[in-house]
């Protein structure tokens, strides 16, 4: 989400069993431009959502 909001990277290590590869990177870089707006709904909508997503797992378990 921070990523989206100010920019960034993520990097991603997919572990394979294939002889000859054992590893796949992806390393995925935004940018955000100054021409973006400066509220995304995606985060403004998805962030509660994914909060009270985990506060109600971690108070299953």
């Amino acid at each position: 989400m921070d990523i989206l909001a100010s920019g960034g990277e993520i990097n991603r290590i997919k572990r394979l069993n294939l002889i000859d590869k054992n590893v796949v990177e992806q390393k995925i870089v935004y940018k955000k431009s100054q021409t973006d707006e400066q509220y995304i709904l995606e985060i403004i909508e998805l962030r509660p959502k994914i909060h009270v997503t985990i506060q109600h797992k971690f108070k299953k378990n």
